[in-house]
């Protein structure tokens, strides 16, 4: 079974409620265990689902077309294509 977890199918930048919230152009992913972190392109931001409650929130901003993502313990990895 395929279903949405974050986002309303509609371009935008809003963090809250996983389900609501708006992204742009959200290209890949990668988990923790605890959170999914999003890389949101068409915003330029990192965004972050914490898994028990569904909620989402932007930890970073300000890159230039994130693409790869990563975690490795407490650390998050981006490949910000870009920024070079």
């Amino acid at each position: 079974a395929v279903s949405v977890f974050a986002g309303t199918g509609v371009a935008g930048d809003s963090t809250g409620v996983a389900l609501s919230s708006e992204l742009n152009s959200p290209t890949y992913l990668t988990t923790d265990g605890i959170h999914i972190f999003v890389t949101d392109r068409g915003n330029s931001k990192i965004k972050k689902i914490i898994l028990a409650t569904g909620i989402l929130s932007t930890v970073a901003s300000g890159l230039n077309s994130p693409n790869g993502i990563a975690t490795h313990g407490e650390f998050i990895y981006v490949a910000d294509t870009n920024n070079h």
